[in-house]
């Protein structure tokens, strides 16, 4: 950096435009503020870490700390325009919504009627597939309980040692979607994954005094975008191109493979732990193509 000499100074000024246009708005503080606000409202943590994402993006979309509820609107609109599903389109509005509620406006963005089938899912051979190509055992034990547990990716990062029983093959969800907990099985192959992923894991402990079954190699917990990301990995590595991510993986897949196999709904609703069965009857158009293969095999004459 050059230095100036007093002679010099008195003869020149410093031409720099100090006014705060020229400096890009920083988005730390508005975000740890709208981060107090979902927490002070009770939000779930992985709630609160979609919503500050979502609001991330739409700020540095608009260019500004202060949109307005017409940068709202666009937003949204081209939202819609880039083919994002309605559910995504939703939870963007929602965390746009809860952040201008922040600032003391009220804007309503219209949700949208999400579909209510299931569009694609992976196939036995698709999730073997992605097992086989996984050559990492801690991802190989993580992607294994997400799958046969039927785990969401916020409760499989949210997992503790002390959640898992793997005399009795329990697996305990604390503070699972809207807050609800639950236990749900550990399948027998599963469990003897986890055996031996946790005979050579170190054990951490995080400042708060939890134990993370899954730590990451920097002694945190994962984050769902990372897991998502992960997934994504091992299913282009398996050379699948259907759509879908870590979602359709642990929770589509297996309650589709469940239904073509014959198992009743109200055993798939307990373990997808829905709270309506009518959210798992979407799963039974899978049922119906069942039932016509059956239907044409065993009725002839």
């Amino acid at each position: 950096m050059r230095k100036f000499r007093v002679e010099e100074m008195a003869r020149r000024t410093i031409e720099i435009d100090w006014s705060r246009s020229q400096v890009k708005f920083e988005l730390n503080p508005i975000l740890k503020k709208y981060e107090r606000f979902l927490r002070d409202r009770g939000y779930r943590e992985s709630s609160i870490e979609g919503y500050i994402n979502s609001a991330k993006r739409y700020l540095n979309r608009v260019g500004s700390i202060y949109p307005t509820s017409e940068d709202a609107t666009r937003f949204r609109e081209a939202l819609i325009e880039s083919n994002l599903s309605r559910s995504t389109v939703n939870n963007y509005s929602a965390a746009i919504m809860q952040f201008h509620k922040m600032q003391g406006k009220e804007v309503n963005l219209p949700m949208l009627p999400v579909n209510n089938k299931i569009p694609y899912y992976f196939d036995e051979q698709d999730v073997l597939n992605i097992f086989n190509v996984c050559t990492n055992l801690k991802h190989y034990a993580m992607l294994s309980i997400a799958f046969f547990s039927l785990l969401r990716a916020s409760e499989l990062c949210h997992l503790d040692d002390s959640d898992v029983d793997l005399k009795s093959l329990d697996l305990r969800i604390r503070d699972g979607k809207r807050g609800r907990s639950a236990m749900v099985p550990i399948s027998a192959g599963c469990a003897e994954i986890l055996r031996e992923y946790l005979e050579i894991r170190p054990k951490v402990v995080l400042e708060d005094g939890s134990v993370p079954l899954f730590p990451t190699d920097y002694f945190h917990r994962w984050e769902r975008r990372d897991v998502y990301r992960m997934f994504i990995g091992y299913k282009t590595k398996a050379g699948i191109s259907k759509p879908g991510g870590l979602h359709v993986f642990s929770r589509h897949s297996p309650a589709s493979i469940l239904v073509k196999n014959g198992c009743d709904l109200l055993t798939i609703k307990d373990l997808l732990r829905h709270k309506n069965l009518m959210t798992t009857a979407r799963y039974m158009h899978l049922s119906d193509q069942v039932k016509r293969a059956k239907y044409e095999k065993f009725l002839v004459l």
